[in-house]
């Protein structure tokens, strides 16, 4: 779809300018410059970047983030799964900060589907300051998904085989020209990623009426 629409807001994604792209294919030397923090595992495995989570570790979650930063409006675009017998925590992250020796976040979005312990769909800062979260969309385990999600201005989005999810907006956004990267995740879980872009958004707002 060359098109989506949020509230108010037309994205036009063949007049936006791709500023990442992989299909991961090139094996280990694909992450060597990747930022990975927490008990995760990360490899590349048949074309797909695949994270486990490390049962025993100091920590229940593990993230990977790219070494590319980005301004603007910025969506990322992939295909993700979970590998059965994982059921739950398909996670990704944008607008990252990472603190000097990146061994931490500082600021970031999370988006995810089968989480929050209910298989719940949602979006949520890592400062807990903006959180929503829905139950209408049930992932199944093992499923391919394509999922568009990012910012545009002050309101995240979350896209799923191409139908919004969830939009919801943050008063506190970063500012534009704040550099971030982004990422993947995993909480107890075990998920595969595939053909990851990364757009900066051409969009207009829309009239909207009745």
């Amino acid at each position: 779809m060359k098109e989506l629409f949020t509230t108010g807001t037309r994205i036009d994604l063949e007049a936006s300018e791709i500023l990442m792209k992989t299909d991961f294919f090139s094996g280990k030397e694909a992450l060597k410059e990747w930022v990975s923090i927490g008990d995760a595992s990360w490899a590349i495995k048949d074309g797909a970047l695949e994270g486990e989570w490390k049962k025993g570790g100091k920590s229940s979650h593990g993230q990977i983030f790219s070494p590319q930063t980005f301004t603007g409006n910025i969506m990322m675009e992939f295909e993700a799964e979970t590998v059965p017998p994982s059921d739950h925590d398909l996670i990704w992250w944008w607008k990252v900060i990472l603190n000097n020796d990146k061994s931490k976040w500082e600021k970031a979005y999370i988006g995810a589907l089968g989480g929050w312990y209910s298989n719940s769909a949602g979006i949520e800062s890592v400062s807990g300051d903006l959180f929503t979260i829905t139950p209408l969309f049930k992932m199944e385990a093992g499923r391919r998904y394509k999922i568009q999600s990012g910012s545009i201005g002050k309101t995240c989005f979350m896209f799923v085989d191409e139908k919004l999810i969830l939009e919801i907006l943050d008063k506190n956004t970063l500012a534009e020209s704040v550099q971030t990267s982004v990422g993947f995740g995993v909480y107890r879980s075990h998920v595969r990623i595939k053909n990851l872009t990364v757009y900066r958004l051409k969009w207009k707002q829309i009239k909207v009426s009745y």
